[in-house]
C-alpha cells in the first residue's frame, strides 16, 4: 500500500545537513550540524533500508553545512 513507513532513527540528531540516495538504494547523509559539531560536521552516515540499520560512513575532507545534494545517474 502507499504510505510512509518509519523506519530506524538516524544515530544521533542533525540538522542543516545533505541527504541523497545512492545507486545500490542505500541513503547517504552528510555534513549539517549535530551535538559535536556546532560549526559543521564532516561526518557521513549510510542508511541500508535492506537491513534499516545505519552505519557511519568515510568523514568529509571539510565540515559541511547548508547541503544541497542531487541524485546524479550512475551511467
Amino acid at each position: 500500500s502507499d504510505g510512509w513507513t518509519a523506519e530506524t532513527s538516524i544515530p544521533a540528531a542533525v540538522r542543516l545537513h545533505g541527504v541523497g540516495r545512492v545507486g545500490d538504494g542505500k541513503v547517504l547523509t552528510f555534513g549539517g550540524i549535530d551535538a559535536t559539531y556546532t560549526a559543521g560536521s564532516p561526518r557521513t552516515r549510510v542508511y541500508n533500508p535492506a537491513t534499516d540499520a545505519w552505519s557511519w560512513g568515510y568523514d568529509l575532507m571539510r565540515r559541511m553545512v547548508n547541503i544541497t545534494s542531487v541524485l546524479l545517474d550512475d551511467e
